[in-house]
């Protein structure tokens, strides 16, 4: 979902999911993503190498342990930030419930994606 937004309003930008551990897009977050017009559901995360991680200038990174395990967030050359927002794949209750957890995890990182696209242009 963060790429997706990061490409509609960083479009300027170099932009590339990955993960520690990375996985499919979920369907759910395909289809609240739908909702608000973006189609993620050709991207792929992928596990970033030391060298991918030297060639950009920030990494952020969203959920949980996840900032633990960067192994570039010391770096004196590249800006890292976290986003510590709950991973909506471990949303627990009926399909609707997980689905408003997508939903309200979508909006989240939309507003942040937002906030970032004016600190940097600023």
């Amino acid at each position: 979902m963060a790429e997706g937004f990061a490409k509609k309003y960083l479009n300027n930008h170099f932009i590339k999911s990955a993960g520690t551990n990375p996985q499919k897009i979920n369907p759910h977050a395909i289809k609240v993503m739908e909702e608000v017009g973006i189609n993620i559901s050709n991207h792929k995360s992928t596990l970033f190498t030391n060298d991918d991680l030297k060639e950009n200038d920030m990494i952020i990174t969203l959920c949980g342990s996840v900032k633990d395990e960067c192994i570039i967030k010391n770096s004196p050359t590249i800006e890292f930030r976290h986003w510590n927002l709950d991973d909506p794949a471990d949303a627990k209750g009926s399909l609707e419930e997980k689905i408003n957890v997508f939903r309200e995890i979508r909006n989240q990182i939309e507003q942040k994606i937002k906030l970032l696209k004016s600190e940097i242009s600023s």
